[in-house]
């Protein structure tokens, strides 16, 4: 059973890796959503289906920045935080600033975060990690 489970989790990355380029949700939209269980982050977000514009892995300081994370299976808003971590520690837990089900955005643009390498991870309720990235922000 557990070899089962596995596989099916597998296949379920595999997928959302595939080759469809972004964009995928229903409706349509101009942003890029990532594949399950990932953040990406850009300059903003397509407000129809959630994905990231202007996709990134540096910002220079002071520009915007959001993160849009994909979560394993659907949760309820409140169900769901973003914890922002540097160093090894997390420095700063927000709510997010839109989403539901699967999809869900933080726009980090606020903190206005200095030079260093970030991770932001989705988190439930228990700290659980369900999506994840990292990225840098440059002087």
């Amino acid at each position: 059973m557990r070899r089962a489970i596995g596989l099916l989790v597998l296949v379920l990355v595999a997928v959302g890796c595939g080759g469809s380029g972004g964009g995928g949700a229903a409706g349509g939209g101009g942003g890029e959503l990532p594949p399950l269980s990932a953040a990406w982050f850009g300059s903003g977000y397509d407000q129809g289906n959630l994905g990231v514009t202007g996709r990134a892995a540096d910002f220079k300081a002071g520009t915007p920045i959001v993160a849009v994370g994909t979560l394993l299976r659907a949760r309820n808003p409140d169900e769901v935080s973003i914890t922002i971590s540097t160093g090894g520690s997390v420095r700063k837990t927000l709510p997010p600033t839109a989403g539901s089900g699967q999809t869900y955005v933080v726009d980090l643009t606020p903190l206005g975060l200095g030079p260093g390498g970030y991770l932001i991870s989705f988190v439930d309720k228990a700290g659980k990690q369900l999506a994840s990235g990292s990225f840098n922000v440059k002087p």
